[in-house]
């Protein structure tokens, strides 16, 4: 008895994961609530997501022009990861590679980190918390608008 109470305590939070490990893998689906892995050469580009997990977009140009929607932190952590994306979260983002989230369009409460080159050169960021950036250029022509915390 002890024994089925505990393997049902463990499977109710059990979270699943989808990691998309190949070359355009999971281009232009439609992904349920799970926690979406990008890691290979545009292995999410043109995804739809809205989950209450994170989403982590680690290959080149693996999440360009997706649509992401996520309850926890997104991550654009490499070259031109995150590149035309509609990102939104009331967590953190953070774009890490070298255009890694240029003219996206940003949404949220949450802290924007900028440190890749050209980070996030041309995106629009609204409503951020807070919008540092720490890579060469990483703001340029970017329009930042604070919303209601003028």
């Amino acid at each position: 008895m002890l024994s089925s109470v505990a393997i049902f305590a463990v499977s109710l939070y059990s979270v699943l994961s989808l990691d998309c490990d190949d070359y355009f893998e999971c281009q232009a689906q439609t992904v349920g609530n799970d926690r979406l892995n990008c890691y290979g050469y545009g292995a999410c580009s043109d995804v739809i997501i809205e989950t209450e997990h994170g989403v982590r977009c680690d290959g080149d140009r693996s999440c360009h022009n997706a649509q992401i929607i996520a309850d926890e932190s997104i991550s654009c952590r490499s070259v031109a990861s995150c590149d035309t994306a509609t990102l939104t979260t009331d967590d953190d983002i953070f774009c890490e590679g070298v255009g890694g989230c240029a003219n996206a369009e940003i949404n949220g409460n949450g802290k924007v980190y900028s440190y890749g080159h050209y980070g996030t050169v041309g995106a629009t960021i609204t409503g951020a918390s807070m919008v540092r950036g720490y890579g060469y250029y990483s703001l340029l022509y970017a329009t930042i608008d604070s919303g209601e915390d003028n």
